[in-house]
């Protein structure tokens, strides 16, 4: 079963806030992270709130004018975003994992079909 939103275990007891928990109950914190990478060979830019379950990103070649919305689903340490246009039409799905580091990598498959890998880690 997936879950929207409520990844993250942040108990600020020390564990890493990567870890994905597969409790029901989404947890209360405030944690947004904004992560740059790719898709294929395409650079991106990609804000997720892990306390609402939703997200933005854009190709940073159309600019931030171009942002694309996306809402969280996660299992485990599996985490997959589906993302939407302007107009609420879905365009793609994300489906990837976490690492502890915080990379978030996997594939994505565009609308058309199309399936590239993704790697998109945090920015400071």
């Amino acid at each position: 079963m997936l879950h929207v939103y409520g990844a993250l275990n942040t108990n600020n007891q020390g564990e890493n806030p990567s870890e994905v928990t597969t409790e029901g109950e989404a947890k209360q914190y405030d944690l947004v992270v904004n992560y740059t990478g790719n898709i294929g060979k395409y650079a991106i830019r990609m804000t997720l709130n892990f306390d609402t379950g939703l997200g933005t990103y854009y190709y940073t070649g159309k600019g931030a004018n171009h942002k694309l919305s996306l809402r969280m689903y996660r299992n485990e340490n599996f985490l997959k975003l589906v993302e939407s246009n302007h107009e609420g039409t879905i365009t793609g799905v994300f489906e990837g994992h976490i690492s502890r580091n915080g990379v978030y990598s996997g594939l994505f498959t565009a609308y058309t079909g199309t399936v590239n890998k993704f790697r998109v880690a945090p920015t400071e």
